[in-house]
């Protein structure tokens, strides 16, 4: 439906998700039972989301990590905060204190990640 208007699909999107950063954080098959959204809606948001977090990230890799205390606070809080699991992140700091990485190690279940 090239040119069709998207606005009631995104209203539809932020009245079940309640946010513009819980719909694009939203799991792809609980995006695909709105009516209107299928895997390129679904694809699109994953770009809109991972584009997000790179910039987040970009803002923290290699910087003091005493200075930007905030930033990696907020890049953690985007990474994990609408996920339907825990997480459990390593963070990686070189010997002077910047931030070189940042991995997932696993995830678990709603309340609960074995370590």
């Amino acid at each position: 439906m090239r040119g069709a208007d998207t606005k009631p699909i995104a209203k539809n999107l932020i009245a079940r998700f309640g946010s513009f950063a819980e719909v694009i954080s939203a799991p792809p098959l609980r995006l695909m039972e709105v009516l209107g959204v299928g895997e390129v809606i679904t694809t699109e948001l994953r770009l809109i989301l991972t584009a997000a977090l790179r910039l987040l990230k970009g803002q923290v890799i290699n910087r003091m990590v005493r200075s930007s205390r905030t930033a990696i606070l907020e890049y953690c809080c985007a990474a994990m905060t609408y996920q339907d699991s825990e997480q459990l992140r390593i963070v990686f700091l070189d010997k002077k204190n910047p931030l070189i990485g940042d991995e997932l190690q696993q995830e678990g279940t709603v309340d609960h990640t074995p370590v």
